[in-house]
């Protein structure tokens, strides 16, 4: 399974994120990690790539019926997660690179 735990506590004692907050980013990123590995066995983000993750997206907005706007949120997740992977020297591709989450309308 892909680890986050360092990257939780960042936010939970460097960054002095609210405990929602760690708790959002923490269901976000298991619901990545459990998805990668039941979807493609991967265990490491390093074998995650851009068609892995636009995989996810599509399955989170046809067969899980997830809201584009709470997809974007998951996707903003993700991105800060691999933003500090990268930052700690433990990943070397960004595979968000060129990921656009879903449009989606404004409420009026």
């Amino acid at each position: 399974m892909i680890s986050f735990q360092q990257f939780l506590d960042h936010l939970r004692y460097e960054k002095r994120s609210s405990e929602h907050t760690v708790r959002a980013y923490e269901v976000d990123l298991r619901q990545f990690a459990e998805y990668m590995e039941q979807a493609f066995g991967y265990s490491s983000l390093a074998e995650v790539d851009k068609t892995d993750i636009r995989t996810w997206i599509l399955t989170m907005l046809e067969d899980s019926n997830i809201s584009p706007r709470s997809v974007n949120r998951k996707l903003s997740t993700l991105r800060d997660f691999i933003r500090f992977e990268k930052q700690a020297g433990r990943l070397q591709h960004d595979p968000m690179s060129g990921i656009q989450g879903p449009k989606f309308r404004e409420r009026s």
